[in-house]
This record gives structure tokens, C-alpha cells and sequence, in this order.
């Protein structure tokens, strides 16, 4: 009998709760899924932190092995070979990745910032900002660059309910995310902007179980003059933005989920990572893009609702344009691409 070759074994470093929020974890586990529908065995590495999402990651059927945080910036190292470390991290640099090749074959990290020294094989950029490609040329030469919103590392789930057609308005079915944690508490000024406007809405908010503010969210949600539903820790958030007709919400990870979906949105710049997805949307005409947080009144978000209800042609043309940036198989290309720097079987499928 011929013996199989054991699963390629798949390392995510991504953390999440405290200052990271959720983002980097979901996003780790849409590429989970990726290299696991390839059969890899994958699980992930996390730094032990207040509210660290360990059970969510979980419950999605991957391991976690959650390392005290100086330990995870000394001299750690991986007990087990690794074929692929995947690293979605804004603080790991050079120093950390080049001690990870003692133990993984293979270094992939997703970057939105450009602002470090690397050491991997390939660099994945989704929304790159303009130096973003020399950066990388300069500092990491050898490693293959997957740049631009095609690579986007979407859950599978918003490849499946991308509609046919562009949205035709008006919008009346509005989503207010801003993601897992929204330490600015941005929703209550969305629902204070949606306060303002005159035609009924049905609202949805989604928060995170790990925000600091729901309390104050539910309070306006109750004051709206609006129907306004509060849905805490979403599982399905393709599902539920199939539903809806706008977003308001921040400029980070789901506005490539938005896009892939044709959901014109409010977008507000909630932190520095964010600054190139939102020039991206806005270059684009993807998005209506208000700018930083502290710069915006409850009136501009008002005002901006009222120009996507009323102007049709533009929420038609913001819908369209937003739908052909991102088709939502981002995950799978990645895992494709590692086939062609890897010497790994199961990324060649």
C-alpha cells in the first residue's frame, strides 16, 4: 500500500482582542479556510491578551495555541515543523519572521501599512498605498508581491451571495458596523446622523461582544426614530449585509466585503491602517468617503445618507463601481499563488 504524505501544516499568527480588535483574526480565518479546503492542517497562534477570540477561532474547527505576549516576542519557537507561517500582524517584523524560519519552511505575511522590514517569501496588499510596491521591492526583494483588491481575503460566504446586478435604491435597509471593538464609538454618532433623516429606515447595528460602548449603542438605538435592530458577535455577516441595501462603517476590512457585495457605503477613517483602503475607495468612487473620525459631525453622516437615498443615478453608479472591484475569492487566489513559490503539493492545487 502506498502511504499518503501527511497534511501540510499551516501556522496563522494573528491576534486579536484589546487594541487589535477582530479584524485580523477574521480575516486570518478566511484564509484558514483556504489552505484547509486544500487539506492543510491549520491552526493558529495568538498572543494572550484581554478578550483574545480563541473560542471564536475554535469554533470554526481550528486549533489555537494562545502564548503569553512576551514570550510571543522573545525567543519563542513552534515545537512541531511548519510548512507555511501565515502572518496577518501589523507589530511583526524582520527580527520576529526571521527567527520563524528556524521552524517554517515557508513565510507569507498580509500587509496594509508598508511602514516595516520583512522576512518571507511572499507579501500580500489588498488596498497597497502608492510608494507600497517599491517599499516592498527595496526591503523584502525576494518575495513574491500579490498587490491590489483581487486579493482580498474574504470569507467564502460573500463569493456565494455576490449579486447579479448592481443595487437600485434607494437605500432603506442600512447595516451601522464599525467593526468588533468601534473604541471611538462611532455608531452612536451613525445612529445620531440617521436621527436626522426624515424617511423611514429599517436599521440594523452590529457590535462586537467585546465593545466597551453597547450600553450607549442600545440606548440610541431605543431613541431612533427609526425601527433599529442591535445584533451582537454576527456569525454570518454575508448573510446578513445580502439583506440590506447601505452600510455605514468603518474603512477597514469590510469595505472589500461591502464591495464584493455592491453596497455603497458612509465610510469613516477609524485608525492609520485604514488611511489607504479609504483613498482606495475614494479614488475608486467605491464608497463616499467622509474622512477621520474626530473631523465628522452626526450632520455629516446625515447628509451623506440623504445623497445615496435621493440620488439614485449615484447609489446605482457607487454600487456598480464598487461590485467590480472585489469578487470575493481573494482567499482562494493566495492559496493558489503560495503553489508557485512552494514546493508544498497541497498549495498547487
Amino acid at each position: 500500500m502506498v502511504e499518503l504524505p501527511e497534511s501540510p501544516r499551516v501556522v496563522i499568527r494573528a491576534d486579536g482582542g484589546g487594541r487589535f480588535g477582530l479584524g485580523h483574526v477574521m480575516r486570518g480565518l478566511s484564509m484558514a479556510e483556504a489552505f484547509g479546503d486544500r487539506g492543510a492542517r491549520v491552526s493558529f497562534l495568538m498572543a494572550d491578551i484581554p478578550d483574545c477570540p480563541a473560542e471564536r477561532v475554535r469554533s470554526r474547527g481550528f486549533g489555537v495555541e494562545v502564548v503569553a505576549l512576551d514570550m510571543l516576542e522573545g525567543n519563542w519557537a513552534s515545537g512541531e515543523p511548519t510548512d507555511l507561517l501565515w502572518v496577518d500582524h501589523h507589530e511583526v517584523a524582520a527580527p520576529w519572521l526571521s527567527r520563524a524560519r528556524e521552524w517554517s519552511r515557508y513565510i507569507g505575511v498580509i500587509d496594509d501599512l508598508a511602514d516595516r522590514d520583512l522576512d518571507c517569501d511572499l507579501v500580500v496588499s489588498p488596498a497597497p498605498r502608492k510608494d507600497a510596491e517599491k517599499h516592498y521591492r527595496e526591503t523584502v526583494p525576494s518575495a513574491k508581491l500579490l498587490l491590489g483588491p483581487g486579493y482580498a481575503p474574504l470569507d467564502g460566504r460573500f463569493a456565494k451571495h455576490r449579486p447579479v446586478n448592481p443595487r437600485p435604491g434607494p437605500p432603506r435597509r442600512v447595516v451601522v458596523s464599525f467593526g468588533g471593538a468601534d473604541w471611538k464609538n462611532q455608531t452612536c454618532k451613525a445612529l445620531a446622523g440617521l436621527e436626522q433623516v426624515s424617511e423611514p429606515l429599517d436599521v440594523t447595528v452590529v457590535v462586537g461582544g467585546v465593545s466597551t460602548h453597547r450600553k450607549s449603542v442600545e440606548a440610541a438605538a431605543d431613541r431612533s426614530p427609526h425601527r433599529v435592530v442591535v445584533q451582537v458577535n454576527v456569525e454570518d455577516m454575508a448573510a446578513l449585509l445580502r439583506e440590506h441595501d447601505m452600510v455605514i462603517g468603518a474603512a477597514g476590512d469590510s469595505a472589500f466585503e461591502r464591495c464584493c457585495l455592491g453596497l455603497p457605503a458612509v465610510v469613516v477613517v477609524c485608525a492609520e491602517n485604514q488611511v489607504h483602503v479609504a483613498e482606495w475607495l475614494k479614488n475608486s468612487r467605491a464608497a463616499l468617503v467622509l474622512g477621520w473620525w474626530q473631523d465628522i459631525t452626526a450632520v455629516d453622516v446625515a447628509e451623506a445618507i440623504s445623497r445615496l437615498y435621493f440620488d439614485i443615478d449615484y447609489f446605482s453608479d457607487v454600487s456598480r463601481t464598487a461590485r467590480a472591484l472585489v469578487d470575493g475569492r481573494g482567499a482562494d487566489r493566495i492559496a493558489s499563488e503560495l503553489g508557485s513559490i512552494s514546493s508544498v503539493p497541497v498549495f498547487s492545487r
